[in-house]
């Protein structure tokens, strides 16, 4: 009886199409706020970001592209700007949900200043997904940018 249940659990979810995923890329830090509180901060929404594009109804995890979201963090941590920016078919409603989950985040004071926290994430559609337009070669820019560090985070020069 062990054995069939496991052989059921093997078979579970063959045969069908795997959502997309939102994969968080570098994240830059200009200011005094440190690049390794931000990056705690920001993952506590991801799964909030993985929503947007999984429950749209344009995409449903299908399209393709690049969501660049930048914000304005003041000195005692709350976000005072917050924009964004698409490539490839990351469609409107999927960027402006993600906006939308971001805007109450509050990040560690930083009394030293004010700082600017830059958040790129890929959206690759699922394994039997088909999007309409692969307008970004999401295989190579995987394998050549450096998004496999421990906490993806890292501070530019202001």
């Amino acid at each position: 009886m062990r054995w069939h249940r496991r052989e059921a659990r093997g078979r579970r979810g063959r045969g069908r199409a795997s959502l997309g995923r939102v994969v968080h890329a570098q994240l830059a830090v200009q200011g005094s706020l440190e690049p390794s509180a931000a990056a705690r901060v920001m993952v506590t929404r991801l799964a909030a970001l993985r929503a947007c594009y999984h429950a749209s109804p344009a995409t449903r995890g299908a399209s393709e592209g690049r969501v660049d979201l930048r914000l304005a963090v003041a000195t005692d941590g709350r976000v005072t700007r917050l924009a964004a920016s698409r490539s490839g078919e990351a469609p409107p409603e999927v960027v402006a949900c993600m906006t939308a989950s971001l805007a109450d985040l509050t990040f560690p004071a930083s009394p030293r200043g004010p700082s600017a926290v830059s958040y790129p994430l890929l959206l690759v559609p699922g394994a039997g997904a088909t999007p309409a337009l692969a307008t970004i070669p999401m295989a190579s820019a995987l394998a050549r940018s450096p998004w496999s560090s421990s906490c993806g985070a890292s501070r530019q020069a202001p």
